[in-house]
């Protein structure tokens, strides 16, 4: 049977009990926190399009020696979410979203301090520069890379490599690759052998080495980027 109601009012312990699946859920009267108790995992479901904004999230109580998982997963595609903290005056200091950035941030003077993966892949059919798009003024960490489907070279030695552009120097991600596919590799930038602030907006040329010719081939790459910007203005 089912319930259909604009309101339910629970009075007493203000718990929904579900003896057999050894599940409740209640506010704590203390605390004032909505409480999912059950043994196993802690599931709540939020529905498609909605948005849910939670106050306090407490997940379990530490104790030394064990940690806690905040896990979130959708059910179909990426998920798009982000998580942000906050002072108890709620001055936001750091945030994480799937899109691969982590900011923080000081509550005090602002600012934005951040590290982000900046991803994209190149049909080797039509072009030969993977457009990451790595904004000039920024710190380029480091790259990993794979090979989605099977390069095809006509003419040179049969091999590839692949550069960051000018904005980085140049310099070199991996040479002499070979073609199969899920061939993959990564490198942190060398600060060495040039600056790691790009001077320019940056992507990834790739090259059939010897002269060749990229006929076709996909190969995808995740470059990992950090940011700065200049703390807030004081009247």
């Amino acid at each position: 049977m089912g319930l259909q109601a604009d309101n339910v009012d629970i009075q007493g312990t203000g718990n929904l009990n579900w003896p057999d699946r050894n599940r409740r859920i209640y506010i704590d009267p203390t605390t004032s926190y909505l409480i999912l108790e059950a043994t196993g995992l802690n599931n709540l479901y939020i529905g498609a399009g909605q948005e849910t904004r939670i106050n306090k999230i407490q997940v379990g109580q530490f104790i030394e020696g064990y940690y806690t998982d905040l896990r979130i997963r959708q059910s179909g595609g990426l998920p798009n979410l982000k998580i942000v903290f906050q002072t108890p005056a709620g001055a936001n200091f750091a945030s994480y979203d799937t899109v691969g950035t982590h900011r923080l941030i000081s509550p005090t003077y602002g600012g934005d301090f951040s590290r982000k993966k900046y991803e994209a892949e190149v049909d080797l059919s039509s072009s030969t520069t993977a457009q990451v798009d790595i904004p000039s003024g920024a710190k380029i960490i480091g790259v990993a890379w794979v090979i989605k489907t099977a390069i095809s070279i006509t003419g040179g030695t049969g091999q590839w490599s692949a550069a960051y552009t000018a904005g980085a120097g140049s310099q070199s991600i991996t040479s002499a690759q070979v073609v199969a596919k899920d061939t993959k590799g990564s490198a942190f930038f060398n600060p060495n052998a040039n600056s790691p602030i790009t001077s320019a907006e940056t992507d990834i040329a790739l090259t059939a080495d010897g002269g060749g010719t990229f006929t076709a081939g996909e190969v995808a790459f995740v470059v990992l980027v950090e940011t700065i910007t200049n703390l807030d203005s004081f009247a």
